[in-house]
């Protein structure tokens, strides 16, 4: 197991030296989130800038130098890719992801050696990790097929590859120190268990001889797992499968005959003892993967399916579990009929012995080595029977465990979320790798708006957990409800499963969630930019429907609606739409929430469109408020400027009383005659009556008011002759 840590300080986190203010970390997350998105968009070169900026900012963190390989590597720049892989690793020497981007950047540069040695040491941490697998067998692939020639070989300095070759030293074969190269120098040390199976004190007959370098290898491996170096156990575990896998490779290549009993490499039991080292090493699927391929060569394996059972539940896999318990138990019945056989040949071998001893007493150093080979069947036996308690608490654990996690369900079905946070923390201390325990964790945090403690959490598993893609869309799911759909897009681009990765299927079905919304925003702003503003309207509801959980995407719909919608001159209802977007709680971490900039931010344009809609609308002391907010938002804002400033002006304007023309009210002439002036009225009240204005929004209800209040105010100055004859003096004699 590893043991060199990667390099803190006081206040440290994830390998990244904390000594940089809140400010200029603020600026490193904005620089990470803008590298993964220019990255996502396959600007690799604006990527590398970016990336560059946050290593500079926050010093060296093995992660962001990843990433910068990855970018560089897009950009093609293998070398730079290789010496940033090379030095994340020696931040973290454990990083299967730096060994995999120093081993691309290798492959991709025609180096195939090199990158299939890359793929070796990574694969010593991480045996079935499939990316590495899967560039192995391509690298491989081109050294058999004579794929490096120079031609097509990328040159690099000589001090680069020498660094290489350094790190990547031969799997096989001693280092400096006696020890075995492949396994890495921090994982050295078990003693007089290694250096007394390096590969330099093995006969020459044992190296020659595949079936006996498999056993060496099994018996080297067995050696260091009892010295607890289980690292280093499950190093030469997978060497001792390999070879085995080789064996029986060109044995099915050459035609050759079945292999004897004692010829043939025992891989289930391969198998079933690195599935007890990944155990120790608290590496669960890894165990859980080894017992499968165990129980596939043999389905009575029975240690093979008690690991299982340990793996499958730290994991949260209860049907698995349930299933290894039946296979265990299967297993245990033929243990069982194997022990009664045992015995019977014991007894009839005693027997045989006595016989053979009264006939002849220089049988008897026969009789007695039979014999010792019956009571060694028979300890064997017994010890197989001893797996039957471990057998009894598996199921009783399996069973346990069901019950407990039913219960918190139960409490989350219920809506009792403090309740099922509580029980979840709480087996989540003796199962951390659970799955429907981090699920329900993370559902009970966002139910009761716990937001930081939920990306705390994501953090976290996604440190201890890399290649999980439930927690990959635990994250995905959180940055999409608090910093949208394009961060999550980008952040997705740089962390995927590897394929046929348990709830592989959850994160494509998310992959495609995300992609549709973010074209749905796409769209509607090219179709806002052309123009097509009812177009526009429909795209923007219908993104709505679909970002119902994503707050920062459905303020950015928002925005758009609302400008689609006064374009269409329908501005009581851009008015609405403003009213609940500036109602909405969107955490801001851009800087730009708090520093005047060029570009308005999103609540700066709602103000200034709701500004727009009340100018429109003849409300203009609205609309000065609104241009205040605006400016308050960013000081620097033209817009803003100059919206108030005609705000006023309009507003002055309108508070300069004019006289109104009762006749114009009502739509008549002068000499209309006193029922065609009724008549005129009451066409009024059928348009404007409060009755006919229920159905209204509040804006249009308060315009209709006003209208129907003129229209009876200028019906009274005409209603008999005696008012009308006074009120038409009065305009005769303003007119005079």
């Amino acid at each position: 197991m590893c043991t060199v840590q990667r390099p803190s300080a006081v206040g440290s986190k994830g390998g990244r030296t904390q000594f940089c203010s809140d400010s200029a970390d603020q600026k490193v997350r904005q620089a990470v989130s803008n590298a993964k998105k220019a990255y996502a968009a396959g600007c690799y070169d604006e990527a590398v800038q970016l990336f560059t900026t946050a290593v500079s900012l926050g010093g060296d963190d093995a992660l962001q130098l990843c990433n910068r390989s990855a970018a560089l590597f897009g950009a093609r720049n293998f070398e730079a890719a290789v010496r940033d892989a090379i030095r994340a690793l020696a931040l973290d020497p454990c990083s299967k992801k730096a060994y995999y981007r120093l081993a691309s950047a290798l492959e991709a540069s025609g180096h195939h050696t090199l990158a299939r040695a890359a793929c070796d040491k990574g694969l010593v941490l991480s045996p079935c990790n499939s990316q590495l697998l899967s560039l192995r067998a391509t690298a491989e692939a081109r050294i058999r097929a004579l794929d490096a020639s120079s031609d097509q070989m990328v040159n690099f300095p000589h001090e680069l590859l020498t660094e290489c070759s350094a790190l990547l030293e031969p799997n096989i074969g001693p280092g400096d120190d006696g020890s075995d190269s492949a396994i890495p120098s921090n994982q050295a040390g078990a003693g007089a268990a290694s250096s007394a199976h390096s590969p330099a004190n093995v006969e020459e007959d044992i190296l020659q001889d595949d079936a006996a370098y498999c056993r060496w290898c099994h018996k080297t491996a067995n050696a260091l797992y009892a010295a607890s170096e289980y690292g280093q156990a499950v190093a030469w575990y997978t060497r001792a499968i390999q070879a085995a896998e080789d064996m029986s490779r060109r044995r099915a290549q050459e035609a050759a005959a079945e292999l004897s009993s004692d010829q043939q490499p025992d891989t289930c039991r391969f198998y079933s003892n690195r599935a007890a080292a990944f155990l120790s090493l608290e590496r669960y699927s890894e165990a859980l993967s080894d017992c499968k391929m165990a129980l596939a060569l043999n389905p009575t394996e029975q240690k093979a399916s008690l690991r299982g059972v340990a793996a499958s539940l730290q994991l949260g896999e209860m049907g698995c579990s349930v299933e290894m318990v039946r296979l265990a138990e299967q297993a245990a019945s033929c243990e069982l009929r194997d022990r009664e056989s045992r015995l019977s040949s014991l007894s009839v071998g005693e027997l045989r012995s006595r016989l053979r001893e009264a006939k002849s007493d220089a049988a008897g150093t026969g009789s007695v080595l039979e014999k010792g080979e019956l009571v060694r069947q028979v300890a064997e036996a017994e010890a197989d029977g001893g797996l039957a308690p471990l057998l009894g608490r598996a199921a009783a654990e399996v069973a346990a465990m069901a019950q407990r996690v039913g219960e918190v369900e139960a409490m989350a079905r219920r809506s009792s979320w403090d309740e099922a946070l509580e029980h979840a923390t709480w087996l989540a201390r003796e199962y951390p790798h659970h799955r429907q325990l981090r699920a329900l964790r993370l559902a009970a945090l966002l139910a009761l708006q716990r937001s930081g403690e939920a990306h705390q959490l994501c953090e976290e598993l996604a440190e201890a957990h890399p290649d999980a893609a439930d927690v990959l869309c635990a994250r995905l799911e959180l940055l999409l409800r608090h910093e949208g759909v394009e961060t999550a897009l980008a952040h997705a681009a740089l962390n995927r499963p590897p394929p046929g990765a348990a709830d592989r299927e959850q994160f494509d079905e998310l992959l495609v969630y995300l992609q549709t919304v973010d074209k749905t925003l796409s769209r509607a702003q090219s179709l806002l930019q052309q123009g097509d503003a009812s177009p526009a309207v429909e795209v923007c509801c219908e993104g709505l429907v679909l970002a119902e959980a994503a707050s920062p995407t459905r303020l950015s719909l928002m925005v758009l609606l609302a400008a689609a919608l006064a374009r269409l001159a329908r501005h009581t209802e851009a008015v609405a739409v403003c009213d609940e977007a500036l109602r909405m709680r969107v955490p801001m971490r851009d800087d730009r929430a708090r520093t005047p900039s060029a570009t308005p931010t999103l609540q700066e344009k709602l103000f200034l469109r709701r500004a727009g809609c009340f100018l429109a609308l003849r409300q203009y002391a609205h609309a000065v408020a609104d241009y205040r907010s605006a400016a308050a938002l960013n000081p620097k804002s033209v817009n803003a400027a100059q919206g108030m400033q005609h705000a006023w002006t309009e507003m002055k304007k309108a508070s300069i009383p004019t006289e109104q023309n009762a006749y114009m009210i009502l739509g008549v002439a002068q000499d209309a005659s006193a029922v065609e002036v009724r008549r005129a009225f009451h066409a009024l009240c059928r348009r404007w009556h409060p009755d006919k204005c229920n159905h209204f929004d509040g804006q249009m209800r308060l315009q209709a008011a006003m209208h129907f209040e003129e229209a009876q105010g200028a019906f009274e100055k005409l209603r008999d002759a005696e008012a009308r004859a006074a009120y038409d003096d009065s305009l005769l004699k303003k007119v005079g």
